[in-house]
């Protein structure tokens, strides 16, 4: 669906489940909130910070290019245990995934102990025909080879 998003209220621009129908990106919603709201609400960082956007409370509500948001601070990578998510913030990974590129399961790349690593995903145990051995910290399942 095409939206044009210069006739919505604001109320409608802020509310997740009226927005949810809508392909955006968040730096145009970002930018058109800011064209809606009061200037003293929202305003543009100074060029010696990070951030590109902040609200009243000074809190980054938006990053500059090459950099991520992680509770309200803009850093060049995320750390363990989140992910870059759609919209340039680092996001919580599955609560089994030590790294992670996205939040399902299968998106792991390590695993918190003491869950096991097979193929993308942390899994309680090995799978049947696998075992689990410790390389370096991570713990993971192997093939039996069969002769």
């Amino acid at each position: 669906m095409i939206l044009n998003v210069n006739s919505l209220p604001l109320i409608d621009i802020l509310n997740p489940k009226f927005m949810k129908n809508f392909i955006y990106s968040n730096e145009n919603l970002i930018n058109l909130i800011y064209l809606k709201l009061p200037e003293e609400t929202f305003k543009t960082c100074k060029n010696d910070t990070d951030c590109k956007y902040f609200n009243i409370n000074q809190e980054c509500l938006l990053c500059k290019e090459d950099l991520f948001l992680d509770d309200k601070l803009c850093l060049k990578k995320c750390p363990n245990g989140k992910f870059i998510s759609k919209n340039n913030k680092c996001d919580k990974c599955n609560k089994k995934c030590r790294l992670c590129k996205g939040i399902n399961n299968g998106d792991c790349d390590d695993c918190n102990f003491p869950y096991v690593f097979y193929d993308g995903n942390c899994l309680d145990h090995c799978p049947e025909n696998t075992f689990k051995i410790q390389i370096s910290n991570q713990l993971i399942c192997k093939s039996i080879l069969r002769i």
